[in-house]
């Protein structure tokens, strides 16, 4: 069975994906700001994820979408690990 990528992102929810990579913080209107992101812990508020799952990281200059960030919590590359990114977003 092959997991269509718009279904599989339509139902993710931001919190959840963040909550599930231990990224916590204070939501602020539609905006979570961290100092953890899928990749380290910072010393500041330097990570954003937004309700509509578009989310960065200023320390470490990199931003996306739900996909992306399960991509780097799971350590797999978005293009050769693609299948398996949608995969674990699914699970």
């Amino acid at each position: 069975m092959t997991l269509a990528k718009d279904i599989v992102l339509a139902s993710l929810r931001a919190s959840d994906v963040a909550a599930h990579y231990g990224i916590t913080g204070p939501w602020r209107g539609r905006w979570m700001r961290s100092s953890r992101c899928a990749v380290a812990d910072h010393g500041s508020d330097a990570f954003g994820i937004s309700q509509d799952g578009k989310w960065h990281c200023w320390a470490c200059d990199t931003g996306g979408d739900l996909l992306k960030l399960i991509a780097i919590g799971e350590k797999l590359d978005m293009r050769a690990d693609f299948p398996a990114i949608i995969a674990a977003a699914a699970a």
